[in-house]
């Protein structure tokens, strides 16, 4: 029989091309057989050192139960969890060399099936006949606090602790004979068909579980086994290129903008408030204008009557005094013109005493009636005036009852613009909430943005950082990859047929052929 490590030198050396000398670098495969249900059974961890040694010796870090050097008979010194190598222990294409380990991963898998909908163990389903589900849960046990800090919208460094587990990438496969199973149901899978198989592949990242199901009915049941992949990557989010967001620096003008628009609104909307304020004083002045003018326009009516009686009774006055003054008139002239004739005939026969008596008499008629006459002139003015009294306060009092009907339109119109100014000041202050609530929001999503992005930078650095299984501590110039298998479901073979030579081979030497094909 071949030693079971031969095909793992030819993977290796496929996988990884033989390097300059330099540093002694690792590759850690770690091989886990599981049962059915998920659970381990053997963990066999082969180490692939290359490059120059410092010294005479190199040391790796693991708790082995055994060593076994497979590419020559050099055996290391251990010391606790140190395997310390001589360094001629090193051949041309490296140190090939393996063990075994009860070390728990850090990872679960749990593996459920269920026939016709009802739970089954995977030993009973062999050789039965109907639908299968099978569920495959992947939970990632690498929990860990971690404290993130990134700037906020408004430029601030803020910290935070997340659950963070170091990121694993998991490659689940099987295949399945494509004429015995029907309504295959494989969601998120992969499937290739090659020849008469189906080849259904998963990739998922548990983060801290994720769940893979697969469906089928079929008779004579019988299952290949899962094969799993599991690398320390952040490969899910490699498709994402965040750099291309290109928002550092471009935000915070942004927020302060709307800081700017949102103060803004708010003192537009105060002014809007007092000018709303201010027409509902004027509105108000406005009533007690139109209540005074009422009070007014009532007030005036008794002088305009009072001034029309006044008028009417100057203008009667005026009329009546007016005959007067043409009667004096008449009766002037009839007596200047009687004492001048008197005159001419009796003056010879007066003295001098009765002469100026008579002269006296004529000057005082003659005043009397230039006095009637002023009168005249005197009332006609004084009704004139008072009838112009009596239309100016007519006039003034239409125009007061003109004042008086329009100013309570005013003053409803003030209110009125007084209330579609509250309204336009509601509607500004609405503004603003909405951009104040636009901001905060944007805001707690930018910082929920920011937060993410700290996350994945983070996962970045625990997934560079897991190095190794056997000691992540210590073995920092690593690398390390997870291969897990199931036993898969077979019918019992007769147990009078010996199986042919070329079937007798260990489980590991299988599992090492089935792994080998990653590589080719």
């Amino acid at each position: 029989m071949r030693k079971p490590i031969l095909p793992l030198l030819l993977a290796f050396l496929l996988v990884f091309p033989q390097p300059a000398l330099a540093a002694v670098e690792k590759n850690e495969t770690v091989y886990c057989l599981l049962d059915n249900n998920g659970t381990v059974k053997e963990v066999q961890v082969v180490n692939w050192a290359y490059g120059a040694p410092e010294g005479d010796s190199w040391t790796d870090y693991g708790n082995y139960s055994e060593v076994k050097n497979s590419t020559s008979s050099s055996k290391p010194k251990i010391e606790g969890n140190r395997l310390i190598w001589p360094a001629t222990a090193f051949q041309q294409d490296g140190l090939f060399y393996q063990g075994s380990t009860d070390q728990e991963l850090p990872f679960k898998v749990s593996i459920d099936y269920t026939l016709d909908g009802k739970p089954i163990k995977p030993e009973q389903l062999a050789g039965k006949k109907g639908k299968v589900k099978i569920t495959i849960h992947l939970e990632n046990l690498t929990r860990q606090q971690t404290k993130l800090s990134y700037k906020d919208y408004q430029g601030i460094t803020l910290s935070t602790e997340k659950t963070l587990y170091t990121p694993f990438v998991f490659q689940v496969s099987t295949s399945l004979s494509a004429g015995k199973w029907k309504n295959i149901k494989s969601p998120g899978a992969t499937q290739v068909v090659v020849g008469d198989e189906i080849q259904l592949g998963w990739m998922v990242f548990p983060f801290p579980t994720a769940d893979i199901t697969l469906e089928m009915s079929g008779d004579e049941i019988e299952l290949e086994p899962f094969e799993i992949v599991a690398l320390p990557s952040l490969s899910a989010l490699s498709e994402l290129d965040l750099s291309k967001l290109n928002i550092d620096g471009k935000v915070s003008p942004l927020f302060s903008g709307l800081l700017q628009l949102e103060n803004s609104l708010d003192k537009l909307s105060s002014a809007a408030n007092e000018i709303a304020e201010n027409q509902k004083k004027i509105a108000d002045g406005s009533r007690q204008l139109a209540a005074g003018l009422q009070q007014l326009e009532e007030g005036m009516q008794t002088p305009y009557d009072v001034s029309g009686q006044l008028a009417a009774g100057l203008n009667e006055l005026s009329d009546n005094h007016q005959q007067l003054a043409q009667s004096n008139e008449q009766l002037t002239q009839q007596l200047i013109g009687f004492l001048d004739q008197y005159l001419n005939q009796y003056s010879r026969f007066m003295n001098e005493d009765q002469l100026n008596k008579l002269k006296t008499l004529k000057d005082g008629i003659t005043q009397i009636n230039n006095g009637i006459q002023k009168e005249k002139d005197a009332l006609n003015k004084l009704s004139a005036a008072a009838s112009g009294l009596n239309s100016g306060l007519g006039e003034l009092q239409q125009g007061i009852q003109s004042l008086s009907q329009q100013t309570p339109a005013i003053s409803s119109g003030l209110n009125e613009l007084a209330k579609g100014q509250e309204q336009l000041a509601d509607g500004i202050a609405a503004a603003a909430d909405g951009v104040a609530t636009m901001r905060n929001e944007a805001g707690g999503q930018y910082n929920e943005l920011m937060s993410s992005l700290a996350a994945i930078d983070e996962l970045e650095v625990l997934a560079d950082n897991y190095k190794s299984f056997m000691d992540n501590t210590n073995n920092q110039n690593s690398k390390v990859q997870f291969l897990l298998r199931t036993e898969g479901i077979q019918m019992d073979e007769p147990k009078n047929e010996p199986l042919p030579e070329e079937q007798k081979k260990s489980m590991w030497e299988s599992i090492i052929n089935f792994f080998q094909r990653f590589f080719n």
